[in-house]
């Protein structure tokens, strides 16, 4: 009874890991789970390895154990068995503590592994193959740690600023708005000319934007880029999206401007027109004279981009 439950979680297990890694590998993640947090993580850096979905490494390993099982050999699957359980759980500590993000499929493989990890030791004779197990199992998770943040980031040295400026004018953009460009260029304007601080925080729209974003980023928080450095600078993009997502009620759309006052206030303008540049302006002159204008709107909205695929747009 105990051998044919271990056969069954092995091969749900591997029929997941196959189902995910291919649609990762086609672009069709959003098919296994629509949910932000699943799609955060499945379109991660972490979801790859040179390259390859990790799916398809789960899905090699989970076969070999499969075999192992079937042929009866023990000791080989309990020292596979707690390598995946390791691994995953290094994946599982990332979603949680870095991603902020738990993929519910990736939770669903995870208790099929445990389940069966349960099974195996089950089956165990003594101590000294129970010890095996789990250095295998630690090893493996300290190993992926070594793999995704290899010790290679040269930090741009340059990042560092000192007199901030009255107001800080924050500008969410994507790299494939083309209102976005525009706004940005009339940011960099307003602020030169108004002694005021300009933060560009990107975002993505879409996931063609995701490698222009990290490039942006790593830019100007990097030397040079590297696995290291891009997994850093994806956590920033990440912070932005929430962020941005806070402040449009759930739906992220661009180009959004957020200027921040030195006695905390902030105002909100969603989209860029004529309009919203004269009311930015004039909150800017008022935050430095240290009087918030207040015959200004706490909000103001013109023409963004947004929706799923980022090239509609909205009035």
């Amino acid at each position: 009874m105990r051998k044919k439950a271990i056969t069954f979680f092995l091969i749900l297990a591997i029929l997941l890991s196959l189902v995910v890694a291919f649609a990762e590998l086609t672009g069709k993640t959003e098919l296994i789970c629509s949910d932000s947090s699943c799609l955060r993580v499945q379109t991660s850096s972490f979801s790859r390895v040179v390259g390859i979905p990790v799916g398809f490494y789960a899905f090699i390993l989970l076969g070999l154990c499969l075999y192992f099982h079937l042929k009866g050999k023990k000791e080989s699957l309990l020292l596979l068995i707690s390598t995946v359980m390791g691994l995953e759980l290094y994946f599982t500590f990332l979603e949680f503590f870095f991603i902020h993000s738990v993929c519910k499929v990736c939770l669903l493989f995870f208790s099929l592994l445990v389940f069966t990890v349960f099974l195996v030791w089950a089956e165990l004779e003594g101590w000294r193959e129970a010890k095996a197990g789990l250095f295998c199992g630690a090893f493996f998770f300290l190993a992926s740690h070594f793999v995704f943040f290899f010790p290679r980031v040269e930090p741009n040295p340059m990042v560092l600023r000192e007199d901030p400026a009255p107001a800080r004018v924050e500008l969410f953009a994507s790299p494939s708005c083309s209102h976005c460009e525009e706004a940005l260029k009339a940011l960099k304007e307003i602020c030169l000319s108004l002694d005021a601080e300009l933060v560009v925080r990107p975002v993505c729209l879409t996931e063609a934007d995701r490698k222009k974003a990290l490039d942006w980023v790593c830019g100007y928080l990097f030397q040079c880029s590297s696995g290291t450095s891009r997994r850093l600078a994806e956590k920033v993009i990440w912070e932005n999206e929430r962020e941005a997502l806070s402040l449009t009620g759930g739906r992220l759309a661009v180009p959004l401007v957020v200027v921040k006052c030195e006695d905390n206030k902030k105002a909100v303008f969603k989209g860029w027109s004529q309009e919203v540049r004269n009311r930015l302006e004039s909150l800017i002159v008022g935050s430095s004279g240290n009087i918030f204008s207040s015959f200004l709107p706490d909000e103001a909205e013109a023409e963004v981009c947004g929706g799923g695929d980022g090239r509609s747009c909205l009035n």
